[in-house]
């Protein structure tokens, strides 16, 4: 006899328009068997069920984090955290990484945000030479688009004046040639990512993905996209180490591994549109493209110039050609494929490639996502829809972000539409929303609140037109974010035949003043009727 366990004492809601909420469930072998009223259920209960009191809280299908790194996380978790507001000018990234780990062959930082106050530039060797000049010292930026970098790294990476730009990236120079320490985008990634060995310790690599999984458990999540796995030669490990962990019965998430490079994936296109995931808890599930780079750095192809720079709109990092011939290759393969496309010229670019890759090959339901895809217009949305295209949302771009698009960036026109959930909605195009760990912590609620009310960190509400309902929100996690990995058929709602994925709330975050959303506590996150985290 397998495992029983029945779930009642608060609101059960489905997310499952049959029986949108029950006052009970019944789990048996980590499978949902049966949904409904309690004494429809009692039936099944015999002295082993396990019974389990929601106590009053809120029970929702485990939540989906559809966009991030959990495996950059990972690493990360052993550096120097310069984000989430600790560094309020450049001397405190100075006196922050001065203090970490004085026995570290090189210093580390992550999460440096230049414009999060306006005491903040960005970092450059001079400032990071104060740090150490007998260490490398590398910074990567929030947006992780950027990187610095001090003198003694910059001559083991072996960039200086004769440095050539490497194809899609830019070195910064000072007025006489010189690199200031500033690398964006490409010469960020492929200069410093070849050259900096991967780790190599099998048993660190899992003990920190353990670390980091469970950090995405306390925000109740039970599902990730792990993308842009392999970047700077992690790929074997990172897959490995997943394995590892599965097989042995301690990776408390479930994974959809996007790799950077292409995998050894032969599904034929037949095969992949019904793969789903089951309960396997990690599956390669397709690769990433990225082909512009981050608003806050600039770095983001835009097809009018930014407020803060009027001659520059940013360019792509791959032409036009590029991105078509790599779209195509993976969507002929049967490759699912992610690509990162902040700005509306590269959604453009992105939209276009699909497009000419299902009229030369079509394919059924191939569910390929634009992640972040910030700045999509009305058109955009149309055509994502036809083409079958999921766009997932960086939303917390505009509680944290929106302030700064607003007055620096963007200006009002083309802030007030940042992240279109609510185009999106009114087309009934599917969509997900993400935090981009390590962009930003797992912040799932804040997420869901702040596609809610649409309010920036001062309090300004940014595109009334783009807000969207609790109920809403709550599917970009859970419903819609499930079809992302084809797995709808076992997650994303509390239906009969189901996982037992769930995450209980705090409180009723349909019903609830929609100010309070971001402050709703995560109470449990459960994993096929397992509890792997418990506030």
């Amino acid at each position: 006899m397998g495992q029983k366990t029945i779930y009642s004492g608060g609101t059960i809601f489905t997310m499952d328009s049959s029986l949108p909420t029950a006052e009970a469930l019944f789990v048996e072998n980590g499978i949902i068997k049966a949904v409904g009223e309690m004494s429809e259920l009692n039936n099944l209960v015999d002295a082993s069920t396990k019974k389990i009191d929601l106590h009053g809280g809120f029970l929702v299908p485990g939540l989906i984090e559809s966009h991030n790194h959990l495996s950059f996380f990972a690493f990360f978790m052993e550096h120097c955290n310069l984000g989430g507001g600790v560094c309020e000018t450049n001397d405190d990234a100075v006196r922050l990484l001065r203090d970490y780990d004085a026995d570290s062959p090189h210093i580390v930082g992550y999460g440096f945000d230049d414009s999060y106050t306006p005491a903040l530039r960005h970092l450059s060797k001079n400032d990071l030479d104060r740090v150490s000049q007998e260490k490398p010292v590398l910074v990567h930026h929030m947006s992780g688009h950027v990187g610095y970098a001090n003198s003694m790294a910059l001559e083991l990476l072996g960039i200086n004046k004769s440095t050539e730009n490497p194809p899609g990236g830019w070195i910064e120079r000072d007025e006489t040639g010189n690199p200031t320490g500033k690398l964006e985008e490409m010469a960020w990634f492929k200069l410093v990512g070849e050259k900096i060995p991967p780790p190599t310790d099998q048993m660190k690599v899992q003990s920190l993905i353990k670390k980091a999984v469970k950090v995405f458990n306390e925000y109740g999540v039970v599902a990730v996209h792990d993308a842009a796995v392999g970047i700077g030669g992690t790929g074997e490990i990172i897959v490995s180490a997943y394995q590892d962990l599965e097989k042995n019965k301690k990776l408390n998430i479930r994974a959809f591994l996007s790799m950077m490079v292409q995998s050894d994936m032969t599904q034929s296109p037949e095969q992949i549109d019904g793969v789903g995931m089951g309960k396997r808890r990690i599956v390669a599930g397709g690769v990433k493209l990225f082909v512009d780079g981050s608003i806050q750095a600039n770095t983001a192809a835009m097809l009018a110039p930014y407020k803060n720079k009027p001659d520059f709109k940013g360019e792509m990092v791959m032409s036009q050609g590029d991105i078509e011939a790599a779209v195509l290759k993976y969507h002929k393969q049967g490759d699912h494929i992610s690509v990162h496309a902040n700005g509306d010229a590269a959604i453009e670019a992105v939209i276009t490639a699909f497009e000419k890759a299902q009229k030369e090959y079509f394919r059924e339901n191939t569910r390929h996502m634009i992640i972040h895809c910030q700045t999509a217009h009305e058109n955009h949305i149309e055509r994502m829809k036809a083409v079958g295209v999921i766009p997932s949302f960086f939303g917390m771009h505009v509680h944290y972000y929106g302030d700064r698009h607003l007055d620096i960036f963007l200006g009002k026109e083309r802030a007030s539409r940042l992240n279109p959930f609510g185009d999106a909605s009114r087309a009934g195009l599917d969509f997900t929303l993400h935090t981009d760990t390590p962009v930003m912590p797992p912040w799932t609620m804040e997420s869901i609140g702040t596609a809610v009310t649409r309010k920036t960190k001062g309090g300004v509400v940014l595109g009334e037109d783009q807000k969207i309902s609790p109920e809403m929100a709550l599917a970009a996690y859970t419903t819609m974010a499930a079809k992302c990995s084809y797995s709808e058929k076992d997650r994303g709602s509390i239906s009969v035949g189901k996982l037992a994925d769930f995450t209980l709330l705090s409180q009723d975050i349909t019903q609830c003043d929609p100010d309070t959303i971001s402050d709703t506590k995560i109470l449990k996150t459960i994993i096929e009727d397992k509890t792997v985290f418990e506030a």
